[in-house]
């Protein structure tokens, strides 16, 4: 079986005095061939169903896809999942006063290394 070929929409040749396109979802065209067996399941089910033969097909790969396709976490479920959304100490308004906290930190730091320098100063060395 070879594989399908994929046209996006906007790369589709438009006819020779076709109208031209208005605005619609995106979508792609994919040519695939199938065997008479499965031609014949994709029919059955459409006329089951009451369904477009396109509508059967997307739902048979959305179905595919959840079975087979594991789903993805986002950054939040992986830390949260880690341990790593929770483990760090400090204040409780950290996250809305670290600007506050680091100006804090780095005065104090500042007048760590100042006071040395004033008390050579005021003993005259």
């Amino acid at each position: 079986m070879t594989a399908p070929s994929i046209i996006p929409a906007s790369r589709r040749k438009a006819s020779v005095g076709a109208q031209p396109r208005t605005a619609r979802p995106a979508s792609a065209r994919i040519n695939a061939r199938f065997s008479p067996q499965d031609e014949a399941r994709v029919r059955e089910l459409a006329a089951t169903t009451k369904k477009s033969t396109s509508e059967v097909l997307r739902e048979a790969v959305r179905e595919y896809h959840a079975r087979h396709v594991k789903p993805q976490k986002n950054a939040y479920e992986m830390m949260m999942e880690t341990g790593f959304i929770g483990c760090g100490d400090g204040p409780p308004d950290l996250s809305s006063r670290y600007k506050h906290y680091l100006a804090e930190s780095l005065m104090a730091d500042y007048e760590a290394t100042q006071k040395p320098a004033k008390r050579l100063a005021r003993t005259g060395r």
